[in-house]
């Protein structure tokens, strides 16, 4: 069996086994407790983080309609609303390729266009998530070696077409950066789709947090940053669908760091995996309505 597999698969259990044993044991200890304020949210706080996070999501499907847009002028809103909202289901399939896939049979976009398409898509939003993971660095009192790492990656992920173009211009390389990658200013140009996106799921999960759990003392810019390192830390989960039980686990470190208690902060994972799941089907119906429309 290729090495690379071997390694993925080995760390891909490793986290995931790391992270179930993490939840496990606050959940052992705890279970009555953390069934009671399970039981003790408010449905209508459950609805308002669904919406939420459902609209948040029609953001980011704007955002992967405007990068298929640049790469092919004859994409259709309607066809790319539907491929996104039903690739991010397929994220459920171990492996994280499958929704890739889907998403660009979807659009009978080319393979090229596809693949071109999930890495800016991927690059776009993990500018500002670097800089909330550097924001937290900083405040968490961090070795600064560490944050010195991410804010390289920032200014590489920044400027990664300059870069690229300058690579391939040394060693000659045939492939066409400058149509492929955005540019420092485009990426700009992107966060009219990327920040409404964050600011509606950071909304969603502050909402679950201080209302439902009565947690005042949180804050919003300590939910984006406990939303959107957990679901780098997900992506770490190799195996496991969706990043289930690894970015829970996340969640549940990065709320203790904010003095929130274990029982609380394993509740907030759990409802806020709940409302992600559904708003992701509701993105999905809501697509599949919109494009019944457009083709009637």
């Amino acid at each position: 069996m290729n090495k690379r597999i071997v390694f993925k698969q080995v760390f891909g259990f490793s986290t995931l086994l790391v992270a179930i044993t993490y939840l496990y044991s606050i959940w052992f200890s705890n279970s009555t407790v953390i069934k009671q304020y399970i039981i003790s949210i408010p449905i209508e706080v459950v609805v308002v983080t669904i919406i939420l996070s459902a609209l948040a999501g029609l953001c980011n499907s704007l955002l992967w309609f405007n990068i298929n847009l640049k790469l092919d002028r004859t994409a259709n809103f309607s066809k790319s609303l539907l491929a996104w909202s039903i690739g991010r289901l397929y994220r459920y399939i171990p492996g994280k390729v499958a929704g890739y896939y889907v998403r660009h049979k979807l659009q009978n976009s080319s393979t090229k266009v596809g693949l071109v398409a999930s890495i800016n898509e991927f690059i776009l939003p993990l500018i500002p998530v670097l800089l909330l993971v550097i924001i937290y660095l900083i405040n968490s009192n961090f070795p600064i070696p560490i944050t010195i790492v991410f804010s390289f990656l920032l200014l590489l992920t920044f400027f990664i077409r300059p870069i690229s173009s300058f690579i391939s211009k040394k060693w000659d390389s045939t492939i066409e950066f400058d149509k492929l990658l955005f540019s420092p200013t485009e990426i700009i140009s992107k966060f009219k789709f990327i920040v409404p996106a964050m600011m509606l799921h950071g909304l969603s999960f502050l909402f679950i947090v201080k209302v439902g759990l009565d947690e005042k003392s949180f804050n919003f810019a300590q939910a984006l940053i406990t939303l959107y390192i957990s679901g780098i830390i997900g992506q770490l989960a190799l195996i496991a669908p969706g990043g289930i039980g690894v970015r829970e686990a996340a969640i549940v470190f990065v709320l203790s760091t904010f003095g929130i208690n274990e029982n609380i902060a394993i509740t907030i994972a759990a409802i806020s995996r709940v409302v992600l799941l559904i708003s992701e089907v509701l993105n999905v119906l809501l697509a599949y309505l919109y494009f019944k429309m457009a083709y009637k």
